[in-house]
């Protein structure tokens, strides 16, 4: 009897669960722990996102893989964002957070790229199948997500939430859907909400850029400048997450192809994510 026959013959979910162990412990391994281990980021990121994975496919039957594979990233990116906005609105404490605060941040995208590799690889979706669900068997997974959130805002030392309120930025994201929605032939509310949200970052990055070097004239931070940017790509990521719940609604999941729209949001973030903080070059630290 050879290996590849002794492999084949054990239960798919045995070898899953041995397969993640074994990518798990070899990625605790390589990292030093105590650098990569924050409480928070793991349960506004893990939790909410494998809960609603279970669910997905306890009601309608979704693959917890798909799940993982496709909305870990979004999540992953809007809590980071999230947490980043905050920093921004630190200016006067600015190099308090700058190093240390920055790491804690980008931790909820590791965890997030994590549940991803890990959904991938237990992936065995059909390509091509349909899955529906009503409204009501979303609705959990989605109020878990708002109190995720509200328990971010809550341990978030800022003066009020309003630094999350943009009018000028949401107009955007406003505009662009309804020119998607009224103005191309035959699109559905799903893919016009993906299409907006990836569309709008971009529109928000471009204007924040056009500020920031506006204002390197007058020196400092330009604070105004990013905040354009860090509520774009907030307010995309929500969008982008919403748009998947929507496209399981309208049966739109497969023709949206949300593993393309996953990268083009992932290349958007972490453009944004380095412009602003870019770790020094070795040239730059021994000058």
């Amino acid at each position: 009897m050879t290996s590849r026959t002794i492999i084949t013959g054990i239960p798919s979910t045995v070898k899953k669960s041995v397969g993640v162990l074994f990518f798990v412990g070899c990625v605790i391994n390589a990292i030093p722990l105590g650098d990569f281990i924050q409480v928070s980021g793991l349960v506004v990121v893990i939790i909410p996102t494998i809960f609603s994975a279970l669910w997905l496919k306890l009601k309608v039957g979704f693959p917890a893989g798909k799940f993982l594979m496709l909305t870990s990233v979004p999540v992953g990116i809007l809590m980071t964002l999230v947490s980043m906005h905050a920093i921004l609105q630190s200016v006067g404490d600015f190099r308090e957070y700058l190093g240390a605060g920055a790491a804690l941040m980008l931790l909820t995208i590791f965890y997030a790229v994590i549940l991803t590799v890990v959904g991938y690889a237990i992936d065995e979706s059909e390509e091509g199948l349909a899955y529906k669900a009503d409204i009501k068997a979303l609705l959990l997974p989605v109020i878990l997500y708002l109190l995720v959130i509200l328990i971010i805002f809550s341990t978030i030392e800022i003066a009020n939430a309003y630094v999350y309120v943009s009018t000028e930025v949401a107009a955007i994201f406003f505009g662009i859907f309804c020119l998607l929605l009224l103005g191309k032939k035959q699109i559905r509310i799903g893919r016009a909400l993906v299409d907006t949200s990836i569309i709008g970052i971009m529109f928000s990055l471009i204007i924040s850029l056009v500020g920031w070097f506006n204002e390197l004239s007058l020196g400092g931070i330009p604070i105004d400048a990013l905040n354009i940017a860090t509520l774009g790509m907030i307010y995309g990521s929500l969008i982008f997450i919403a748009s998947f719940y929507t496209s399981i609604i309208t049966q739109e999941t497969n023709e949206i192809n949300f593993g393309v729209k996953n990268w083009h949001l992932i290349e958007l973030a972490a453009l944004y994510i380095l412009l602003v903080f870019a770790p020094p070059s070795i040239f730059e630290v021994f000058s």
